[in-house]
């Protein structure tokens, strides 16, 4: 087992200690030291525990970001910054230039600790998890998408757009790490 993989799998077996803690979240997961993603904080429990982890930023990954204002309200009581990148999750892939964002976001340090989350924590956020875990952890293509259909990530055709964006992008890296 390689050692991203392992550092992976004990930061994921520590999350699950941490979702049992009675929060809201159907998903939690730490994918680097200071990068988490999950399903949508909703109760004082949720941004809690959140803040136990000393997260700074939320990142809303969803398609329509408007209907956050009480998620923002809330994050910003309990002393967090809220941030919106739209992203799809349909039959036509997700854009480009919005996942390297959010990508390039989680890996900033300015940033950390993070918490990057979509409605379910599921499918947008496994995607994001994935292709981090390629990018900036030496994660093998074959075990990141492993460790997404253990997180919940669906391949049925409704969001076949997710799948087809991980096919065609997981050999890459994002736009502005590239040039660099």
């Amino acid at each position: 087992m390689s050692l991203a993989l392992r550092s992976s799998l004990l930061l994921l077996l520590a999350s699950f200690s941490w979702a049992q803690q009675g929060t809201s979240f159907k998903h939690f997961a730490a994918i680097d030291k200071q990068v988490y993603v999950g399903s949508k904080p909703h109760t004082d429990k949720d941004f809690e525990l959140l803040q136990s982890q000393h997260v700074r930023y939320i990142l809303n990954a969803r398609f329509l970001p408007f209907f956050s204002g009480s998620e923002k309200r809330k994050a910003q009581h309990y002393g967090m910054q809220f941030l919106d990148v739209p992203m799809n999750a349909s039959p036509i892939p997700p854009m480009r230039r919005h996942v390297d964002k959010i990508l390039l976001t989680m890996h900033d340090a300015q940033f950390q600790p993070i918490y990057i989350h979509c409605v379910l924590g599921r499918d947008r956020t496994s995607l994001l998890s994935g292709l981090y875990k390629i990018y900036f952890l030496g994660v093998s293509q074959s075990d990141a998408f492993a460790e997404m259909k253990k997180s919940g990530f669906r391949t049925v055709w409704f969001l076949h757009g997710l799948n087809a964006y991980f096919e065609k992008n997981a050999a890459r890296k994002p736009e502005s790490v590239a040039k660099r």
